[in-house]
């Protein structure tokens, strides 16, 4: 029987973040998916905190936000950095 990971809560606040912005965004977990020609779970996992968010996958992402003058540099800050400055002060 395959043992469920149990989400870290670093790799939750990530996906907190990464939820926030498709929502800030109007972007749906499934268009996030389809641009970045992965599985629609894939993401899903990722903003609920059951995969870590790899820079594979965020630069996967940054073609989405591309149209919404957003760079790599800023996802990752406001996905990763700012989820790792929150970890800090807790």
């Amino acid at each position: 029987m395959t043992q469920k990971k149990i989400p870290s809560t670093l790799d939750r606040l990530i996906g907190n973040n990464l939820s926030c912005l498709l929502q800030e965004n109007g972007i749906t977990t499934q268009a996030l998916a389809d641009s970045m020609n992965v599985d629609y779970k894939t993401v899903w996992n990722c903003e609920n905190g059951r995969n870590t968010l790899t820079i594979n996958l965020l630069i996967k992402m940054e073609t989405m936000f591309r149209d919404k003058n957003i760079t790599l540099s800023m996802l990752f800050d406001y996905i990763v950095v700012a989820a790792i400055d929150e970890y800090r002060n807790q």
